[in-house]
């Protein structure tokens, strides 16, 4: 870490050269992989690192925000953000079937990334997402028998998309979760 000045007095050298004159600032990204940058980087107890992977990943995530927004319509933006909202309240208050399919698909459990309550293609918000795979999982309660053809419609345009739909009942997933977990491995592995 710096001590000071290597002169024998700040007035021969004529910079101020007190640790807390030469720290960087909050946020400042040391750039470089050359000795001098590996150096400075050293005697910074900052963790630069963690702050400039941070920065890359709040960047890398406003883009994939902005290319998904690119494949809306005009009015999209608006409809987006409000299905993004919509999806934050329902992954705070999944129905008992969907809490208990998760608990079993979570974290890679069956070897792929799962996310809940996911807004896709701009107009949908689906149970469950596999997007290595592009499988998605949706748990049906008994309001669904009521929309039946809502649901052919939505699997339609899931299909155009290019992702493969997997309709699970609640009942299924309550009753026999092993049977649930067989039909969503074999949809993996299809």
């Amino acid at each position: 870490m710096f001590t000071g000045c290597s002169s024998r007095s700040a007035s021969k050298c004529g910079r101020a050269c007190s640790p807390a004159s030469r720290a960087p600032r909050a946020g400042a990204l040391k750039p470089g992989r050359g000795a001098r940058a590996r150096r400075a980087r050293a005697r910074d107890p900052t963790p630069w690192r963690v702050v400039s992977r941070f920065a890359v990943g709040v960047a890398f995530r406003r883009a994939a925000v902005e290319r998904r927004l690119a494949h809306c319509d005009g009015s999209g933006s608006s409809r987006f953000a409000l299905l993004e909202e919509r999806a934050r309240v329902m992954r705070h208050s999944l129905t008992p079937s969907e809490q208990l399919l998760w608990n079993c698909i979570r974290g890679r459990r069956l070897g792929v990334v799962f996310r809940r309550q996911v807004p896709l293609l701009c107009s949908f918000i689906v149970d469950f997402l596999a997007r290595g795979r592009r499988l998605v999982v949706e748990v049906d309660g008994g309001y669904h028998v009521e929309r039946a053809r809502a649901d052919a419609r939505r699997d339609a345009a899931l299909t155009r998309g290019g992702y493969r739909v997997l309709r699970l009942s609640a009942e299924l997933v309550e009753k026999d979760i092993e049977d649930a977990l067989l039909r969503v491995r074999t949809a993996l592995t299809l």
